[in-house]
Formats: C-alpha cells, sequence, structure tokens
C-alpha cells in the first residue's frame, strides 16, 4: 500500500473529481486509463466512488422511507 502523502491525495482526489464526470458506465476504462497499473491509486478511487454512490443513494431516500426500513 502506498502511503498517502499531501501529493498523493491531490493526484486520488483529481481523478475522482474526473471520475465522476464520466458517466457510470465510463468510469471503469477512464479509471484503467488515469491509474496506468497502480492498483493502490485505482483502489482508493474506487473506495471514494463508492462511498460517494452510497451517499447520494442514502441522501436521495426519503425520510418516511428511512422510517419504514427501521
Amino acid at each position: 500500500m502506498t502511503r498517502m502523502t499531501p501529493e498523493r491525495w491531490q493526484q486520488v482526489d483529481r481523478i475522482f473529481q474526473q471520475a465522476l464526470e464520466q458517466p457510470p458506465e465510463r468510469r471503469a476504462p477512464f479509471l484503467e486509463s488515469a491509474c496506468g497499473g497502480d492498483a493502490d491509486l485505482r483502489n482508493e478511487v474506487q473506495q471514494m466512488l463508492a462511498g460517494d454512490e452510497a451517499a447520494r443513494g442514502f441522501l436521495e431516500t426519503p425520510a418516511a422511507e428511512l422510517a419504514v426500513r427501521m
């Protein structure tokens, strides 16, 4: 695992932001190209994308529906 330096964080964040601009079906090929074989970098970005999707799903679910689920 690569140490998260400020420069590395900037790289992860930059690729994450660019990936968000891609349609979901284009993200995997984009990441393949943007990460250039750096598996740790790709993993970091994919984790951020998954967290973003989970947060969006939570925020888009009506409160009444969440209450019923609980």
